[in-house]
């Protein structure tokens, strides 16, 4: 197939936010993110990586990258609720040599319109 028989399709909605954390900053344990979970994309980036985006109060959004622990964790909950990440640290792991990074992810239990600008304590 030659450059000009290709189509092109652009993969989610094109947008990127604010990503936690930011570039190029460090996670400290304890560190924690909160907001209402909005959309979740897939494939994204050379790791074909899932990206789930959180709104805040302002309106603003930030982008939480996925791993293997956010991941499976955010299997549970549901888009529209809101969502509290916290970092906890680094964890020996059982099966590898390397230790992996771990995450608390928790949501909020009432409906989500019930829960509408609320804050986790």
């Amino acid at each position: 197939m030659t450059q000009k028989e290709i189509q092109w399709t652009e993969v989610g909605d094109g947008e990127m936010n604010q990503s936690w954390p930011p570039k190029g900053e460090e996670l400290k344990e304890g560190s924690s993110i909160e907001g209402r979970y909005v959309n979740k994309k897939e494939n994204v980036g050379k790791n074909k990586s899932n990206v789930y985006t959180l709104e805040h109060d302002d309106g603003s959004k930030t982008d939480v990258w996925g791993g293997t622990v956010i991941d499976a964790r955010m299997e549970e909950v549901a888009i529209g609720k809101m969502v509290k990440i916290v970092y906890r640290g680094e964890k020996p792991s059982k099966n590898y040599s390397n230790p992996y990074k771990d995450y608390g992810i928790f949501y909020g239990i009432n409906d989500a319109s019930e829960n509408e600008g609320q804050k986790f304590q």
